[in-house]
Protein backbone atom coordinates (compact mmCIF):
# COMPACT_ATOMS: atom_id res chain seq x y z
CA UNK A 1 0.00 0.00 0.00
CA UNK A 2 2.03 3.41 -1.13
CA UNK A 3 1.60 6.45 0.95
CA UNK A 4 -1.07 8.16 -1.04
CA UNK A 5 -3.46 5.31 -0.43
CA UNK A 6 -2.61 5.09 3.02
CA UNK A 7 -3.24 9.08 3.39
CA UNK A 8 -6.80 9.07 1.62
CA UNK A 9 -8.14 5.88 4.33
CA UNK A 10 -6.50 7.90 7.41
CA UNK A 11 -8.64 10.98 5.59
CA UNK A 12 -11.72 8.36 5.30
CA UNK A 13 -11.30 6.77 8.78
CA UNK A 14 -10.60 10.71 10.71
CA UNK A 15 -14.27 11.85 8.38
CA UNK A 16 -16.16 8.67 9.57
CA UNK A 17 -14.92 9.24 13.11
CA UNK A 18 -16.05 12.84 13.37
CA UNK A 19 -19.54 12.04 11.79
CA UNK A 20 -20.07 9.35 14.21
CA UNK A 21 -18.77 11.40 17.54
CA UNK A 22 -20.85 14.53 16.08
CA UNK A 23 -24.42 12.17 15.82
CA UNK A 24 -23.03 11.19 19.35
CA UNK A 25 -22.53 14.76 20.62
CA UNK A 26 -26.60 15.19 19.13
CA UNK A 27 -27.41 12.66 21.03
CA UNK A 28 -26.01 13.51 24.25
CA UNK A 29 -27.41 16.83 24.20
CA UNK A 30 -30.78 15.11 24.01
CA UNK A 31 -30.66 13.06 26.66
CA UNK A 32 -29.40 15.82 28.74
CA UNK A 33 -32.33 18.17 28.28
CA UNK A 34 -34.45 14.80 28.61
CA UNK A 35 -32.84 14.60 32.09
CA UNK A 36 -32.75 18.32 32.74
CA UNK A 37 -36.61 17.87 32.16
CA UNK A 38 -36.93 15.53 34.52
CA UNK A 39 -34.90 16.85 37.33
CA UNK A 40 -37.03 19.88 36.70
CA UNK A 41 -40.12 18.40 36.65
CA UNK A 42 -39.36 16.29 39.99
CA UNK A 43 -38.20 19.96 41.23
CA UNK A 44 -41.62 21.12 41.20
CA UNK A 45 -40.64 23.67 37.77
CA UNK A 46 -42.94 22.21 35.11
CA UNK A 47 -42.24 25.55 33.40
CA UNK A 48 -38.38 24.69 33.00
CA UNK A 49 -39.11 21.38 32.51
CA UNK A 50 -41.26 22.06 29.13
CA UNK A 51 -38.71 23.84 27.60
CA UNK A 52 -36.28 21.30 28.29
CA UNK A 53 -38.46 18.41 27.17
CA UNK A 54 -39.19 20.65 23.50
CA UNK A 55 -35.41 20.53 22.87
CA UNK A 56 -35.21 17.07 23.23
CA UNK A 57 -38.07 16.56 21.24
CA UNK A 58 -36.74 18.60 18.17
CA UNK A 59 -33.86 16.27 17.67
CA UNK A 60 -34.37 13.51 16.00
CA UNK A 61 -34.93 10.31 17.18
CA UNK A 62 -36.22 11.52 20.28
CA UNK A 63 -39.14 13.63 18.97
CA UNK A 64 -41.11 10.32 18.40
CA UNK A 65 -39.76 9.15 21.97
CA UNK A 66 -43.51 8.48 23.77
CA UNK A 67 -41.96 9.05 27.20
CA UNK A 68 -40.51 12.22 26.13
CA UNK A 69 -43.93 13.23 25.16
CA UNK A 70 -46.13 12.09 27.73
CA UNK A 71 -43.46 14.24 30.39
CA UNK A 72 -44.01 16.98 28.13
CA UNK A 73 -47.74 16.40 28.43
CA UNK A 74 -47.79 16.27 31.99
CA UNK A 75 -44.99 19.34 32.15
CA UNK A 76 -47.88 21.36 30.18
CA UNK A 77 -50.75 21.06 32.86
CA UNK A 78 -48.54 21.46 35.51
CA UNK A 79 -47.73 24.71 33.69
CA UNK A 80 -51.40 25.33 33.29
CA UNK A 81 -51.50 24.65 29.88
CA UNK A 82 -54.19 22.03 29.30
CA UNK A 83 -54.97 22.53 25.95
CA UNK A 84 -51.08 21.99 25.19
CA UNK A 85 -51.02 19.19 27.08
CA UNK A 86 -53.85 17.46 25.40
CA UNK A 87 -52.27 18.34 22.29
CA UNK A 88 -48.89 16.51 23.31
CA UNK A 89 -50.84 13.42 24.60
CA UNK A 90 -52.54 12.81 21.20
CA UNK A 91 -48.85 13.15 19.73
CA UNK A 92 -48.27 10.59 22.11
CA UNK A 93 -50.67 8.12 21.23
CA UNK A 94 -49.87 8.44 17.53
CA UNK A 95 -46.23 7.47 18.16
CA UNK A 96 -47.60 4.86 20.13
CA UNK A 97 -49.36 3.44 17.64
CA UNK A 98 -52.07 2.05 20.60
CA UNK A 99 -53.19 2.46 24.09
CA UNK A 100 -50.24 1.75 27.03
CA UNK A 101 -50.69 1.85 29.98
CA UNK A 102 -48.58 4.99 30.30
CA UNK A 103 -50.89 6.55 28.05
CA UNK A 104 -54.11 5.84 30.17
CA UNK A 105 -52.27 7.11 33.30
CA UNK A 106 -51.25 10.12 31.67
CA UNK A 107 -55.05 10.60 30.45
CA UNK A 108 -56.07 10.10 33.40
CA UNK A 109 -54.41 12.65 35.19
CA UNK A 110 -55.15 15.12 32.65
CA UNK A 111 -59.13 14.29 32.89
CA UNK A 112 -58.72 14.83 36.75
CA UNK A 113 -56.75 17.76 35.86
CA UNK A 114 -59.77 19.32 33.69
CA UNK A 115 -61.98 18.64 36.29
CA UNK A 116 -63.46 15.29 35.12
CA UNK A 117 -62.30 13.94 38.63
CA UNK A 118 -65.22 11.49 39.34
CA UNK A 119 -64.27 9.38 36.31
CA UNK A 120 -60.72 8.80 36.97
CA UNK A 121 -60.26 9.45 40.97
CA UNK A 122 -60.69 5.72 42.02
CA UNK A 123 -58.23 4.38 39.60
CA UNK A 124 -55.72 7.23 40.37
CA UNK A 125 -55.73 6.37 43.42
CA UNK A 126 -55.61 2.72 43.10
CA UNK A 127 -52.12 4.01 41.59
CA UNK A 128 -51.26 5.84 44.45
CA UNK A 129 -51.79 3.57 46.59
CA UNK A 130 -49.45 0.99 44.48
CA UNK A 131 -46.93 2.87 43.30
CA UNK A 132 -45.92 5.24 46.08
CA UNK A 133 -43.24 7.13 43.52
CA UNK A 134 -46.38 8.84 41.81
CA UNK A 135 -48.33 9.91 44.63
CA UNK A 136 -46.98 13.12 44.81
CA UNK A 137 -48.47 13.60 40.43
CA UNK A 138 -51.79 12.13 41.13
CA UNK A 139 -52.36 14.02 44.69
CA UNK A 140 -51.56 17.32 42.39
CA UNK A 141 -53.81 16.02 39.68
CA UNK A 142 -56.29 15.57 41.73
CA UNK A 143 -56.31 18.27 44.04
CA UNK A 144 -56.37 20.91 41.15
CA UNK A 145 -59.16 18.80 39.61
CA UNK A 146 -61.35 19.11 43.00
CA UNK A 147 -60.17 22.72 42.91
CA UNK A 148 -61.22 22.84 39.06
CA UNK A 149 -65.01 21.68 40.36
CA UNK A 150 -64.96 23.97 43.68
CA UNK A 151 -65.22 20.87 45.37
CA UNK A 152 -63.20 22.49 48.00
CA UNK A 153 -63.38 19.69 50.73
CA UNK A 154 -62.41 16.88 48.68
CA UNK A 155 -59.56 19.11 47.46
CA UNK A 156 -58.38 20.01 50.80
CA UNK A 157 -58.92 16.01 51.99
CA UNK A 158 -56.49 15.33 49.38
CA UNK A 159 -54.00 17.83 50.12
CA UNK A 160 -53.52 17.05 53.36
CA UNK A 161 -53.21 13.84 53.02
CA UNK A 162 -49.95 14.74 50.96
CA UNK A 163 -48.93 17.48 53.65
CA UNK A 164 -49.03 14.39 56.13
CA UNK A 165 -46.93 11.72 53.79
CA UNK A 166 -44.98 14.81 52.47
CA UNK A 167 -44.73 17.51 55.01
CA UNK A 168 -41.49 18.75 53.05
CA UNK A 169 -42.99 19.17 49.90
CA UNK A 170 -44.11 23.19 49.43
CA UNK A 171 -46.48 22.12 46.58
CA UNK A 172 -48.47 20.26 48.73
CA UNK A 173 -49.06 22.84 51.33
CA UNK A 174 -49.24 25.36 48.53
CA UNK A 175 -52.54 23.69 46.99
CA UNK A 176 -53.62 23.04 50.55
CA UNK A 177 -53.78 26.72 51.44
CA UNK A 178 -55.22 27.01 47.83
CA UNK A 179 -58.62 24.51 48.48
CA UNK A 180 -58.84 26.21 52.33
CA UNK A 181 -59.30 29.74 50.58
CA UNK A 182 -62.21 28.43 48.21
CA UNK A 183 -63.95 27.40 51.46
CA UNK A 184 -63.99 30.66 52.21
CA UNK A 185 -64.87 31.38 55.77
CA UNK A 186 -62.34 30.66 58.34
CA UNK A 187 -60.31 28.60 55.47
CA UNK A 188 -59.15 32.45 54.55
CA UNK A 189 -57.05 32.45 57.37
CA UNK A 190 -56.11 28.82 57.26
CA UNK A 191 -54.93 29.24 53.38
CA UNK A 192 -53.30 32.87 54.54
CA UNK A 193 -51.14 30.78 56.84
CA UNK A 194 -49.79 27.71 54.38
CA UNK A 195 -48.94 30.63 51.60
CA UNK A 196 -46.94 32.72 54.07
CA UNK A 197 -45.11 29.23 54.99
CA UNK A 198 -44.91 28.60 51.11
CA UNK A 199 -43.35 31.63 50.51
CA UNK A 200 -40.85 32.00 53.51
CA UNK A 201 -39.80 29.17 52.37
CA UNK A 202 -39.39 29.52 48.90
CA UNK A 203 -40.05 33.20 48.03
CA UNK A 204 -39.89 32.53 44.15
CA UNK A 205 -43.48 30.93 43.87
CA UNK A 206 -45.36 33.95 41.91
CA UNK A 207 -48.49 32.12 41.86
CA UNK A 208 -48.47 31.49 45.38
CA UNK A 209 -47.98 34.82 45.80
CA UNK A 210 -50.81 36.40 44.01
CA UNK A 211 -53.18 34.23 45.51
CA UNK A 212 -52.25 35.01 48.62
CA UNK A 213 -52.03 39.09 48.09
CA UNK A 214 -55.98 39.11 47.15
CA UNK A 215 -56.44 37.06 50.11
CA UNK A 216 -54.91 39.18 52.35
CA UNK A 217 -57.25 41.97 50.94
CA UNK A 218 -60.83 39.50 51.52
CA UNK A 219 -58.90 39.84 55.01
CA UNK A 220 -58.89 42.96 55.32
CA UNK A 221 -55.20 43.04 56.32
CA UNK A 222 -54.34 46.01 53.48
CA UNK A 223 -50.68 46.83 55.22
CA UNK A 224 -49.46 43.30 54.85
CA UNK A 225 -50.70 42.78 50.89
CA UNK A 226 -48.62 46.25 50.29
CA UNK A 227 -45.61 44.50 50.02
CA UNK A 228 -46.93 41.41 48.46
CA UNK A 229 -48.60 43.29 45.86
CA UNK A 230 -45.10 45.41 45.43
CA UNK A 231 -43.27 42.51 44.55
CA UNK A 232 -45.93 41.21 42.36
CA UNK A 233 -46.17 44.03 40.26
CA UNK A 234 -42.43 44.38 40.12
CA UNK A 235 -41.82 40.53 39.44
CA UNK A 236 -44.74 40.77 36.52
CA UNK A 237 -45.00 44.25 35.06
CA UNK A 238 -47.62 42.63 32.10
CA UNK A 239 -50.16 42.16 34.83
CA UNK A 240 -52.04 45.41 35.61
CA UNK A 241 -54.12 43.53 38.24
CA UNK A 242 -51.34 43.67 40.45
CA UNK A 243 -51.21 47.68 40.54
CA UNK A 244 -55.05 48.03 40.93
CA UNK A 245 -55.37 46.04 44.41
CA UNK A 246 -51.93 47.92 45.25
CA UNK A 247 -53.69 51.23 44.60
CA UNK A 248 -57.12 49.82 46.31
CA UNK A 249 -54.36 48.94 49.88
CA UNK A 250 -52.60 52.41 49.23
CA UNK A 251 -56.37 54.15 49.24
CA UNK A 252 -57.20 51.77 52.63
CA UNK A 253 -54.25 53.00 54.19
CA UNK A 254 -54.34 56.85 53.83
CA UNK A 255 -52.53 57.58 50.69
CA UNK A 256 -54.82 58.52 48.41
CA UNK A 257 -52.67 59.87 46.11
CA UNK A 258 -50.54 57.67 45.22
CA UNK A 259 -53.54 55.34 44.64
CA UNK A 260 -54.90 57.41 42.40
CA UNK A 261 -51.77 58.00 40.32
CA UNK A 262 -51.31 53.90 39.88
CA UNK A 263 -54.20 53.95 38.70
CA UNK A 264 -54.55 56.52 35.95
CA UNK A 265 -50.87 54.74 34.76
CA UNK A 266 -52.32 51.40 34.40
CA UNK A 267 -55.54 53.09 32.22
CA UNK A 268 -52.77 55.13 30.63
CA UNK A 269 -51.64 52.20 29.05
CA UNK A 270 -55.02 49.36 29.38
CA UNK A 271 -57.93 52.10 29.03
CA UNK A 272 -60.56 49.54 28.92
CA UNK A 273 -59.19 47.63 31.86
CA UNK A 274 -62.90 46.89 33.97
CA UNK A 275 -60.92 46.60 37.41
CA UNK A 276 -59.59 50.13 37.35
CA UNK A 277 -62.31 52.05 36.06
CA UNK A 278 -64.31 50.63 38.63
CA UNK A 279 -61.23 51.33 41.22
CA UNK A 280 -61.39 55.15 40.23
CA UNK A 281 -65.21 55.48 40.29
CA UNK A 282 -65.28 53.95 43.71
CA UNK A 283 -62.46 56.42 44.81
CA UNK A 284 -64.53 59.10 43.41
CA UNK A 285 -67.48 58.35 44.77
CA UNK A 286 -66.24 57.96 48.22
CA UNK A 287 -64.82 61.61 47.99
CA UNK A 288 -68.32 62.97 46.49
CA UNK A 289 -67.07 64.09 43.07
CA UNK A 290 -70.25 62.71 41.63
CA UNK A 291 -69.97 63.72 38.30
CA UNK A 292 -66.21 62.39 37.70
CA UNK A 293 -67.80 58.83 39.28
CA UNK A 294 -70.47 58.55 37.28
CA UNK A 295 -68.08 58.91 33.82
CA UNK A 296 -65.56 56.39 36.01
CA UNK A 297 -68.47 53.72 36.51
CA UNK A 298 -70.17 54.35 33.31
CA UNK A 299 -66.97 52.63 31.34
CA UNK A 300 -66.23 50.12 33.92
CA UNK A 301 -70.03 48.49 33.87
CA UNK A 302 -69.87 48.37 29.87
CA UNK A 303 -66.57 46.09 29.90
CA UNK A 304 -67.82 44.51 33.46
CA UNK A 305 -71.34 43.72 32.63
CA UNK A 306 -71.82 40.42 35.19
CA UNK A 307 -69.88 42.48 37.73
CA UNK A 308 -72.33 43.12 40.61
CA UNK A 309 -70.03 45.04 42.90
CA UNK A 310 -69.48 47.67 39.25
CA UNK A 311 -73.08 47.68 38.77
CA UNK A 312 -74.33 48.81 41.99
CA UNK A 313 -71.39 51.37 42.72
CA UNK A 314 -72.92 52.67 39.47
CA UNK A 315 -76.57 52.56 40.67
CA UNK A 316 -74.94 54.59 43.96
CA UNK A 317 -73.49 57.17 41.66
CA UNK A 318 -76.84 57.60 39.69
CA UNK A 319 -79.26 58.04 42.74
CA UNK A 320 -76.62 60.35 44.79
CA UNK A 321 -76.51 62.85 41.83
CA UNK A 322 -80.31 62.78 41.53
CA UNK A 323 -80.75 60.64 38.63
CA UNK A 324 -83.35 58.59 40.46
CA UNK A 325 -85.30 56.89 36.91
CA UNK A 326 -82.19 55.71 35.74
CA UNK A 327 -80.96 55.17 39.14
CA UNK A 328 -84.22 52.69 39.50
CA UNK A 329 -83.29 50.71 36.22
CA UNK A 330 -79.79 50.52 37.42
CA UNK A 331 -80.81 48.64 40.60
CA UNK A 332 -82.72 46.38 38.31
CA UNK A 333 -79.71 45.54 36.65
CA UNK A 334 -78.00 45.25 39.56
CA UNK A 335 -79.82 43.04 41.54
CA UNK A 336 -80.22 40.68 38.28
CA UNK A 337 -76.24 40.01 38.82
CA UNK A 338 -76.16 39.88 42.18
CA UNK A 339 -78.74 37.15 41.66
CA UNK A 340 -76.47 35.20 39.59
CA UNK A 341 -73.52 36.09 41.80
CA UNK A 342 -75.02 34.64 44.43
CA UNK A 343 -76.72 31.56 42.98
CA UNK A 344 -72.76 31.16 41.14
CA UNK A 345 -71.65 30.94 44.96
CA UNK A 346 -73.74 28.95 46.73
CA UNK A 347 -73.20 26.13 44.12
CA UNK A 348 -69.35 26.56 45.12
CA UNK A 349 -69.55 26.83 48.34
CA UNK A 350 -72.25 24.64 49.39
CA UNK A 351 -74.65 22.79 46.58
CA UNK A 352 -71.44 20.75 44.85
CA UNK A 353 -69.92 19.79 48.29
CA UNK A 354 -72.65 18.35 49.06
CA UNK A 355 -73.63 16.59 45.87
CA UNK A 356 -70.70 16.06 44.15
CA UNK A 357 -71.76 13.45 41.68
CA UNK A 358 -75.27 15.71 40.64
CA UNK A 359 -75.03 16.35 36.95
CA UNK A 360 -78.11 18.94 37.20
CA UNK A 361 -75.78 21.21 39.62
CA UNK A 362 -72.99 21.02 36.83
CA UNK A 363 -75.35 22.10 34.49
CA UNK A 364 -76.76 24.21 36.13
CA UNK A 365 -73.15 26.03 37.08
CA UNK A 366 -72.62 25.55 33.36
CA UNK A 367 -75.14 27.24 32.28
CA UNK A 368 -74.67 30.48 34.50
CA UNK A 369 -71.03 30.80 32.98
CA UNK A 370 -71.91 30.72 29.75
CA UNK A 371 -74.37 33.25 30.17
CA UNK A 372 -72.37 35.77 32.63
CA UNK A 373 -69.60 35.22 29.72
CA UNK A 374 -67.26 32.72 30.55
CA UNK A 375 -68.10 30.63 28.06
CA UNK A 376 -65.09 28.43 27.74
CA UNK A 377 -65.16 27.52 31.64
CA UNK A 378 -68.99 27.14 31.75
CA UNK A 379 -68.69 24.44 28.48
CA UNK A 380 -66.25 22.26 30.30
CA UNK A 381 -68.59 22.41 33.21
CA UNK A 382 -71.16 21.27 30.47
CA UNK A 383 -68.76 18.36 29.79
CA UNK A 384 -68.71 17.05 33.23
CA UNK A 385 -72.12 16.96 33.43
CA UNK A 386 -72.22 14.17 30.37
CA UNK A 387 -69.47 12.45 31.60
CA UNK A 388 -71.12 12.20 34.98
CA UNK A 389 -74.39 11.02 32.89
CA UNK A 390 -74.17 10.74 29.24
CA UNK A 391 -77.82 10.90 28.86
CA UNK A 392 -78.28 14.03 30.62
CA UNK A 393 -80.88 16.33 28.82
CA UNK A 394 -80.66 19.15 30.57
CA UNK A 395 -76.70 19.19 29.51
CA UNK A 396 -77.53 18.19 25.77
CA UNK A 397 -80.12 21.04 25.87
CA UNK A 398 -78.01 23.78 26.97
CA UNK A 399 -74.74 22.96 24.99
CA UNK A 400 -77.29 22.74 21.75
CA UNK A 401 -78.48 26.20 21.84
CA UNK A 402 -75.20 27.41 23.03
CA UNK A 403 -73.65 25.88 19.77
CA UNK A 404 -77.11 27.45 17.72
CA UNK A 405 -76.32 30.67 19.10
CA UNK A 406 -72.80 30.54 18.33
CA UNK A 407 -73.33 29.15 14.53
CA UNK A 408 -71.40 25.79 14.99
CA UNK A 409 -73.99 23.80 13.13
CA UNK A 410 -72.18 20.56 13.60
CA UNK A 411 -71.81 20.56 17.22
CA UNK A 412 -75.48 21.75 17.65
CA UNK A 413 -77.15 19.00 15.65
CA UNK A 414 -74.60 16.43 17.53
CA UNK A 415 -75.99 17.32 20.76
CA UNK A 416 -79.64 17.73 19.09
CA UNK A 417 -79.30 13.68 17.89
CA UNK A 418 -78.51 12.96 21.00
CA UNK A 419 -81.69 14.31 22.53
CA UNK A 420 -83.42 12.50 19.83
CA UNK A 421 -82.22 9.11 20.43
CA UNK A 422 -83.18 9.88 24.13
CA UNK A 423 -86.91 10.37 23.60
Amino acid sequence: MNSWTRRRLRSRWTWIGLGVAAVASVQLYAWYQFRSGRSALAADRPDVAHRHFERSRAIWPWGNRVDVQLLSSRAAWQSGDRTLAMAELREARRAAGSTTPELAFEWALLQAVDGNVSDVAEYLQQKADADPGVQRTVWEALTEGYLAVYRANDAFTIAQQWVSSYPDDLRALELRGQAAIQGRGRGLAIGADDLREVLKREPTRTKARAILSVTLLDLGLFDEAIPELERLAQDQPDQPDHRVRLARCLKMTNHPDEAVKLLDAVLASNPDHGLALRARGQFALSDLRLVEAETWLRRAAEVLPNDYQTQYLLYQALQQAGHTAEATEQLKRSETVKQQSTQLADLRTKRLAERPLDPALYTEMGSLLVKTGNTEQGLRWLDVALSLDPGFRPAHEALAAHFETVGNAERAAFHRQQLARLR
